[in-house]
């Protein structure tokens, strides 16, 4: 995925069923009747959509309770293509989002796929797989609305670079003693546990 400084996208899907209820990875949640589809069935796939981390902050219930939240906004996200099983062998959407305020970063190729559907040019594209009938438009833009309050979802996402790092933060190693006796070793690996030295080599 594209990301840039301390910012990541974060892909988010679901599964939607006429019931009013959504599936992610065999787990079932409450979904608002607002969003239900009358050719809906227990099979339908809605599509995801890609979102921009901004950050965390807390939250609190009505019982005081403290809850950290994660925002993502999502922003600019559009329909850019509707793939086919005629044409390319199974049903999904190719969405794009944040739009690029250049073309001289966007290759010809990528500006003529945009300039077919009449959307802007976009940083990031991605693909989910829908049932026929939870395809969009090309040109739909999809907004927070089409999550419900409450509703679960699977988001995917990567970090940024944190370059090279030591044992103990790559590898969770304990490190050296912090006391007496350790000299600029406190964060080196150390002893390993060797493996038993067989007698021919002894």
């Amino acid at each position: 995925m594209w990301k840039a400084a301390s910012r990541c996208f974060s892909v988010v899907s679901s599964l939607c069923n006429v019931d009013g209820l959504v599936q992610l990875h065999n787990a079932h949640f409450f979904m608002s009747a607002t969003v239900r589809h009358s050719c809906w069935t227990s099979t339908s796939r809605r599509t995801g959509c890609i979102g921009l981390k901004l950050g965390m902050q807390p939250m609190w219930k009505k019982d005081g309770q403290r809850v950290a939240v994660t925002l993502i906004k999502i922003k600019d996200c559009e329909v850019i293509q509707v793939k086919t099983k005629e044409r390319d062998g199974y049903t999904g959407l190719q969405l794009g989002a944040v739009n690029h305020l250049t073309l001289n970063k966007v290759s010809k190729p990528l500006q003529g796929h945009f300039a077919k559907a009449e959307v802007p040019a976009k940083r990031k594209l991605w693909e989910f797989k829908v049932t026929e009938d939870a395809t969009l438009p090309v040109g739909t833009q999809i907004l927070a609305s089409h999550f419900s309050p409450g509703q679960y979802v699977d988001v995917t996402g990567i970090t940024i670079g944190k370059g090279f790092q030591g044992v103990m933060k790559r590898h969770k190693m304990k490190g050296q003693g912090a006391s007496h006796g350790v000299s600029k070793t406190h964060r080196k690996m150390g002893a390993t546990g060797g493996g038993k030295v067989s007698k021919a080599t002894a």
